[in-house]
């Protein structure tokens, strides 16, 4: 259940007020709370030493943004001018998605907890926006990127829909080339950000985004009062 609207301040107060909300949901059994948290690292910070009563607060994803003007103005990778994008279809780019996720299960064991691969129907807006990629290295395929307008928490901008890479392309900074490619596709405006969800223990991913110049900005953060069981752990 989503509860969009509130005028508490995401601070301890804030924090301990919305914990006496739960109980009106009772009937839904609720396990805990979820909240954007902006500034999560010193707001998580602040919480944990109020020494108040406001529970455990973990995060569950993470919102990495940065203006892709900024971007643009980054200092090209060094495998920038071996990387291009060409445009895909979205039944063919979901294939190659699902294959490198099926090849990354043993050596990730823990990321179907961390992302999902998608899917052809997911992928339809990017490619109506001309924002669906093959990442190819010296005219060998090496991934998949994506991204579409979604204008959210604040932003106006572009998703990143998926990143995928080739294992034997992974850890030779392409991902950082393909994002930079990618910068220079969307057809940003002045204030436009390009933004994306990473689960805070996708290690990879996150350097990638921060190695492209994206930063935290605002988490999804799971608050469980005391008295409340909290989301499973596995």
């Amino acid at each position: 259940m989503d509860i969009i609207a509130t005028s508490l301040p995401p601070e301890p107060l804030g924090f301990a007020a919305l914990g006496d909300v739960l109980p009106s949901f009772d009937a839904f059994s609720p396990l805990c709370m979820r909240v954007n948290l902006p500034d999560p690292e010193q707001r998580l910070r602040a919480l944990t030493g109020s020494g108040m009563d406001v529970g455990q607060a973990t995060p569950d994803l993470l919102i990495v943004a940065r203006p892709v003007a900024e971007m643009r103005e980054q200092p090209l990778a060094d495998r920038y001018d071996d990387v291009t994008l060409v445009a895909c279809a979205p039944e063919e780019a979901a294939e190659r998605v699902a294959a490198i996720y099926e090849a990354l299960k043993p050596s990730r064991p823990q990321l179907g907890q961390w992302a999902v691969p998608a899917d052809a129907e997911s992928l339809e807006d990017a490619a109506e926006e001309g924002l669906l990629f093959e990442i190819r290295v010296g005219g060998t395929s090496a991934g998949i990127v994506a991204a579409e307008r979604d204008d959210s928490y604040g932003f106006t901008g572009f998703c990143m829909q998926e990143i995928a890479l080739n294992s034997a392309h992974r850890g030779q900074r392409v991902g950082i080339a393909a994002l930079q490619r990618l910068t220079r596709q969307v057809p940003a405006n002045t204030n436009d950000v390009l933004w994306g969800h990473i689960h805070p223990d996708n290690a990879p991913s996150l350097r990638n985004a921060r190695d492209s110049g994206r930063q935290v900005v605002t988490a999804h953060v799971w608050v469980t009062p005391t008295g409340y069981r909290g989301m499973p752990t596995t």
